[in-house]
């Protein structure tokens, strides 16, 4: 009953470290819990006291209406309660191990390793979403990219854990103090890294975009459908948004359907960039026989398509009707190099790198998140773009019918996000990256590599002593 107990308060900690509640400093500490829970179990019993950590946290956002889809409001954290089973798996194999700072970095490189798994599957998750909105710490992505974050965590809760394990040891020079030195250490670093880059990349704005966010609601749940939206609102927004200055207004997924499409001369999209003088980016299903592309255009002031981003990661049953793109895409214009994603994308590393190797200065994003209970694929996915933005130092416009448009800073502030369900739009001042991307942009997942390797070192040695 005590471990029991003591998962479900892991999962309420966890719960309340994510958005919407945002008690960050939380995450530090959500694991210990669990973990302190897992010295009295098996290691499948551990295993189920993560799933526990999950399903808690799932309940405690998704609650227990919504119809069909709450299912997907439940399958975020049913990935969460996975990476907490890994987790506690593997605190209670090292339970034991003699060397405490050995133990706690095992299972920190385990949980990240276990993160970049989730890349493999039709939902990525990761735990750094919890520190979003904290720019003092988590510049360092521009290195290590979200892992390096996720690290922090992971070895923050497993120190923390052994801390209160050996709490019975009063002598200074026990090893248990090595991993909380280290962990302090750590984190330092982080925040000493992060001031300097947000002191350093201080500069004036030069760009004003727009994301517009045309909400019609359209059935029982309140949500708006991704081609719902009035072409009438969707219009007067993006006016309201030039006349506000707006040189760049981005529009939602899909939202014009099949009305546009690339090859035809002359439609009200091309008409409307020409009258407003202003590029747009409109979302559109792009016919092509049996099947279609989720696509995205760039089209100029002069009514010119200047490119097309195809989505490259389908949402769940989206493959059914949609071909997966192949290409990132960064296109050329007068506003600078401006690469393109189509929300899925960016819930994986690989597209804005890409891109901003290929030069983009920033990044326009039409978004559908799923209409699930209470926004809560709106709010994940959104805490995963400031990462994204600090990991390749490029600003991101996010356009979505049902709520959170908004703009992203290349530090990774949020300057707004748009309340759900409410028709708005968001203009805001940004600065354009410089086009050469970062470290992490370059390297990509190296401290998953390193954390690969470091327990591929440990399996090996541990055999070896076993012989």
């Amino acid at each position: 009953m005590r471990a029991f107990l003591l998962s479900i308060l892991s999962g309420v900690l966890l719960a309340l470290s994510l958005p919407p509640y945002g008690c960050w400093w939380l995450a530090f500490v959500a694991l210990v819990p669990m973990i302190l829970a897992t010295r009295e179990l098996r290691p499948t019993e551990a295993a189920g006291s993560g799933l526990i950590v999950g399903f808690v946290a799932g309940i405690i956002h998704a609650r227990w209406s919504g119809g069909f889809f709450l299912v997907f409001a439940y399958a975020p954290f049913l990935w969460f309660g996975v990476l907490c089973a890994v987790f506690a798996v593997v605190a209670n194999k090292m339970r034991n191990d003699e060397k405490p700072l050995r133990r706690v970095f095992i299972m920190a490189c385990v949980g990240v390793l276990a993160e970049w798994l989730t890349t493999l599957t039709p939902l990525p998750i990761n735990f750094a979403v919890t520190q979003h909105r904290v720019l003092d710490l988590i510049q360092i992505a521009d290195v290590t990219g979200i892992w390096g974050v996720s690290f922090l965590l992971y070895f923050t809760n497993a120190t923390i854990a052994n801390a209160f394990l050996s709490r019975h040891k009063t002598d200074f020079r026990c090893p248990s103090i090595a991993p909380l030195a280290i962990s302090m250490l750590l984190l330092f670093t982080a925040f000493v890294y992060s001031n300097f880059r947000l002191y350093q990349l201080q500069t004036t704005p030069n760009l004003r975009v727009a994301a517009v966010q045309a909400f019609e609601p359209n059935g029982g749940n309140g949500f708006a459908d991704a081609v719902s939206s009035d072409a009438t609102q969707r219009t007067a927004l993006t006016r309201k948004a030039v006349q506000q200055g707006a040189r760049l207004v981005v529009w939602s997924e899909e939202n014009l359907g099949t009305d546009f499409q690339p090859d035809k001369t002359d439609d009200a999209t091309r008409q409307l960039a020409r009258q407003l003088r202003t590029t747009l980016v409109a979302g559109f299903i792009e016919e092509r026989g049996r099947k279609q592309w989720n696509s995205a255009a760039l089209v100029s002031p002069s009514g010119e398509v200047l490119g097309v981003h195809r989505k490259i990661h389908l949402y769940a049953g989206e493959r059914a009707t949609t071909t997966a793109g192949t290409t990132p895409t960064v296109v050329d214009s007068d506003l600078g190099k401006i690469g393109m994603a189509i929300c899925f994308d960016t819930c994986w590393t690989n597209v804005l790198r890409d891109e901003a190797n290929n030069g983009a200065q920033m990044v326009v994003m039409p978004n559908f998140d799923p209409p699930v209970p209470r926004g809560v694929v709106h709010y994940l996915h959104g805490a995963m773009l400031p990462f994204r933005a600090i990991e390749n130092r490029v600003p991101i416009v996010r356009a979505d019918p049902n709520g959170h448009s908004g703009v992203i800073t290349a530090q990774g502030r949020v300057l707004e996000a748009l309340p759900l369900q409410s028709a708005g739009v968001s203009v805001q001042n940004v600065t354009l990256g410089s086009g050469q991307g970062t470290l992490f942009s370059r390297w990509g997942e190296w401290l998953v590599w390193l954390c690969g390797a470091v327990i591929v070192g440990f399996a090996l040695q541990k055999n070896r002593t076993a012989f």
